[in-house]
């Protein structure tokens, strides 16, 4: 054992000798070679100089270092420092040692500084690495030592949901410009973020629409604070005008944003015209020249104009379809066709259907339907009534959207017994009173309509005629005109399927498709037909057990009740089943109140049904209900004083407004033959409820015996309707009365056939002729005052009564 040991000891001191003699370099090699224990360099310590980053944030790491043992004397010197990780954006990042990069001695300290790190949200575990050489040239390291670290951070992880980007209005943009747009963030974390990089992206390829700026970045966003990242588009002179999805990610999640695009450029749009004033006849082939307008700022380029042949117009002797290669913004162009009429139509104005498609500006393809309407001979010919300012809607409406058509109905001399009808194109429904009837239209009177309507699911998008029908005269063979107006309906979802999509397939909706008020305007205090259709606008699937409540909340003057009640039956309606497409009709018997105002009521119609699957459906529909206060204009008894030829007497009568309104632009005038009224027509104006007025004329007769006329009243009445009210009057006229006078000085009258004597007249005659004149005189007057206080008298008691 002994002999071992000294064995052992001989080979150590053999090493240490041989160590010692060995060249300085090779003792660096054999350093190099060991591991941290025994290399040149030691790290003790990393440390951040920020105590938390974020994603996004630059940083640095203080790295302490210590020398190994080595030889005394000995110097190394630090190459490179750098820390490594899928957490770090190291490529712009550099080192810095405090003092020297000389390490001299044993067991020296050094600090080094590792800047310019990035991170990137990722693994927080980084490799911090230090490399030492002999000398500062050194191109590889003679010995390095690597230490683990976790950097103290908030990773992508911790911002999921904390950055969010609410729903927000479009980004709106203009043609032919760069904008900026701005698109908000907020922080619904508990801390503060410190910076935000956004990325705004367009949902696909927009023909004239670049981002030119998609990154924002948003830094210091406090906890529940927003904030803005601005990005910047260009959009083209070109671009088409519309909404495009897009997206803006940050902190890892998408969020939809539109961009709106809008243009202060017209697109191209046409429309056709014609002339208004030739006129047609039907059976024989005309000339007509439709005008195509280009109504917007771009070119309308591959032009396809089609006339639609119907059972009422043809085209002659050429194609009904013309091409045209191009038409300019703001230009136009004539197109001739030869037409003919159908030999057997008889209305005053026949609609023809033109199709028009065309490639607009961005080389999409537009289609339209438009329709003219043309004159007729039956136009030219007088007719006692007329259709005029026809005035249609000019915006574009959706399925449900109500418009209006107005018009006016008038007749030149005076029309009977008319029924006026208004109805749509397929697919276009009326949603108020679309059919009236008039027993009496006065000569020179005008009555303005107003019908609304609104487009089902089944209409397509295109421009629909509105018909207007009028019928007037002897029934078993009226008259009837017509005229047209239109209104244009956008339906994507038909003209996409040709048909409901699937969920409206699943939910059909109930509409008041009719509905008639006889008489068309409600006398307050009196009985009304209401007739009500309710259509199923759904296609394909039935409704059932349908349910429907005419529901009244206006009430009279001093609360007395619903203005309109159901007289003889319920105010509820029940239908088992509804058809697709049917419309079944409930007639009802209802009353107004007297003391109803005079104006337009509406009544709420609330439904509820079910569909096939048994689901329930609830609707409501509203209907307008004029209503007129009844005007009572009444006339006392007429007197006229004793009357006598060519002499003035007076006539009297008394007016009273015994109705419920006021009446406006009230008159009175005497008609009658035999007599002269002076002062005859008197403009009373505004008569009120209530009032009464005296009407006390001076009269002449003009011949003896009894005579007769009538006092007339024309006032209008709170409808605006022209009223008359005559009243008959006769009375008794006595000749004139001529008094032979005495003879002058005493002498007698002569007798009859003899020859009078000159001579003076007796005073005591002329005496007795005037005493008897003012006796006569005085009669008179008692008698006729006193059948006049008589008369007034018993109207009083008439009045009381």
């Amino acid at each position: 054992m002994k002999k071992k040991n000294k064995w052992v000891a001989w080979v150590l001191s053999f090493l240490l000798m041989a160590t010692y003699m060995m060249p300085s370099d090779r003792l660096n090699i054999y350093a190099a070679e060991g591991d941290g224990a025994f290399g040149l360099i030691t790290i003790n310590k990393v440390s951040q100089n920020q105590s938390s980053i974020q994603p996004g944030d630059t940083f640095g790491l203080v790295v302490e270092v210590t020398a190994s043992k080595q030889g005394e004397g000995n110097k190394v010197y630090i190459s490179n420092a750098k820390a490594t990780g899928s957490g770090l954006d190291s490529s712009k990042t550099n080192f810095s040692v405090s003092e020297t990069e000389e390490i001299s001695g044993v067991s020296e300290s050094k600090t080094i500084t590792i800047s310019g790190l990035v991170y990137n949200g990722g693994s927080k575990d980084i490799e911090v690495v230090v490399e030492v050489g002999r000398s500062l040239q050194t191109t590889s390291p003679d010995s390095n030592d690597t230490e683990s670290y976790t950097l103290s951070a908030k990773s992508s992880e911790d911002f999921v949901d904390v950055l969010t980007v609410e729903k927000q209005d479009n980004l709106l943009v203009k043609t032919g410009q760069t904008q900026n747009v701005e698109v908000k963030v907020t922080n619904k974390g508990t801390f503060t973020v410190n910076q935000a990089d956004m990325k705004l992206a367009l949902g696909s390829k927009v023909e004239g629409v670049e981002i030119k700026t998609s990154t924002a970045t948003v830094k210091n966003i406090k906890s529940k604070e927003t904030k803005t990242g601005i990005f910047t588009i260009k959009v083209s002179e070109d671009a088409k005008a519309g909404v495009y999805p897009a997206t803006v990610s940050v902190a890892g999640n998408s969020y939809s944003v539109n961009i709106q695009v809008d243009s202060s450029v017209v697109p191209s749009a046409l429309e056709v015209s014609t002339s208004g004033s030739k006129i047609y006849t039907p059976g024989v082939a005309s000339e007509v020249t439709f005008k195509l307008s280009n109504v917007g700022q771009r070119d309308a380029k591959n032009i396809r104009f089609e006339v639609v042949n119907s059972e009422n117009v043809s085209i002659v002797e050429a194609s009904n379809v013309k091409r045209l290669d191009i038409i300019q913004g703001k230009a136009s162009q004539d197109i001739t066709m030869k037409l003919r009429v159908n030999s057997s139509f008889k209305g005053d104005s026949v609609p023809i259907q033109i199709k028009v498609d065309y490639l607009n500006s961005s080389g999409e393809k537009e289609e339209d339907t438009q329709y003219v309407y043309l004159s007729t001979s039956a136009s030219s010919i007088a007719s006692e009534v007329i259709i005029s300012n026809v005035i249609s809607p000019t915006d574009t409406y959706g399925v449900d959207q109500n418009f209006t058509v107005k018009f006016n109905v008038s007749s030149k001399s005076g029309a009977d017994n008319l029924k006026i009808s208004v109805k749509g194109d397929e697919g276009i429904v009326p949603k108020s009173q679309n059919l009236f009837f008039v027993t009496k239209l006065g000569k020179g009177e005008t009555k303005q309509y107003s019908v609304t309507f609104a487009a089902t699911h089944a209409a397509i998008t295109s421009s629909h005629p509105i018909e207007i029908n009028v019928e007037y005269g002897d029934a078993k063979a009226p008259t009837t005109i017509s005229q047209y107006g239109s209104a244009n309906i956008s339906n994507p979802k038909k003209d996409a399927e040709g048909d409901e999509d699937e969920k409206l397939k699943g939910k059909p909706k109930v509409i008041i498709g009719e509905y008639i008020v006889n008489p068309t305007i409600v006398q307050a205090g009196e009985n009304f037909e209401l007739h009500l259709g309710f259509l199923n606008t759904n296609s394909k699937h039935t409704v059932n057990n349908l349910k429907a409540n005419i529901k009244v909340i206006e009430q009279g003057e001093n609360q007395t009740g619903n203005v309109f009640t159901p007289v003889g039956g319920s105010n509820t309606f029940y239908i088992d089943q509804l058809s697709p497409g049917e419309t079944v009709t409930k007639d009802v018997t209802m009353y107004t109140i007297p003391t109803a105002k005079a104006k337009t009521y509406e009544i709420t119609l609330e439904m509820a049904y079910e569909d096939e699957d048994g689901n329930e459906i609830t609707a409501t529909e509203n209907i307008g209900i004029p209503v007129e206060q009844v005007t009572k204009i009444e006339a006392g008894d007429i007197f006229v004083e004793y009357a006598q030829v060519g002499i003035e007497t007076t006539l009297s009568t008394t007016f009273y407004n015994r109705g419920r309104t006021d009446v406006t632009n009230m008159m009175v005038y005497v008609e009658g033959e035999g007599f002269t009224v002076e002062n005859n027509r008197t403009f009373i104006g505004n008569f009120k409820q209530g009032d009464s007025q005296t009407y006390e004329p001076m009269i002449t007769a003009n011949q003896a015996g009894t005579l007769k006329g009538e006092v007339i009243v024309e006032y209008e009445d709170a409808a605006g309707k022209t009223q008359e009210i005559r009243k008959p009057f006769e009375f008794l006229v006595e000749e004139m009365m001529m008094e032979e006078m005495p003879p002058v000085d005493g002498e007698m009258p002569p007798v009859e056939g003899e020859t009078p004597t000159q001579g003076p007249v007796s005073k005591k005659w002329i005496l007795a002729g005037v005493g008897v004149g003012v006796v006569v005189a005085v009669a008179i007057t008692l008698v006729m005052l006193k059948k006049k206080k008589a008369k007034k008298e018993e109207m009083m008691l008439d009045e009381e009564d």
